[in-house]
């Protein structure tokens, strides 16, 4: 019976996984028609899924986590808009949070179910 939970676990987990890329295929390709926006997303999106990680286990490491990439993605905001005059740095932290809400939505159906078999077994 174990065995087949972390299956299913990892079945779950590839499926809110892979939702994010198609998220952000959806909404860059098929919506706003940009490549680069897509592969940007797709770049960041493990980074927020590492967060969501990191806020289940303990959440005041997950909001240092976050806060160091709200950190770092300022410092490149005022780095491209001082050389460059323009910045994509918002596709970066839209890859962010797909990436955070698809695995905080992992958890969220992990623990439904096991709420659902813990009220059934009472």
């Amino acid at each position: 019976m174990m065995m087949i939970e972390k299956i299913n676990n990892y079945i779950l987990f590839s499926i809110c996984f892979f939702g994010s890329y198609l998220h952000s295929l959806i909404s860059s390709l098929l919506i706003m028609s940009s490549k680069q926006r897509f592969n940007r997303n797709c770049l960041h999106i493990p980074f927020g899924h590492i967060g969501g990680l990191i806020s289940n286990y303990d959440i005041n490491h997950g909001y240092i986590y976050f806060m160091l990439l709200m950190c770092y993605q300022i410092l490149e905001t005022v780095e491209n808009i001082s050389h460059s005059h323009h910045d994509y740095s918002f596709y970066d932290i839209e890859g962010y949070v797909i990436g955070f809400s698809s695995n905080i939505f992992f958890f969220y159906l992990k623990g439904l179910k096991k709420q659902k078999y813990e009220l059934t077994n009472v």
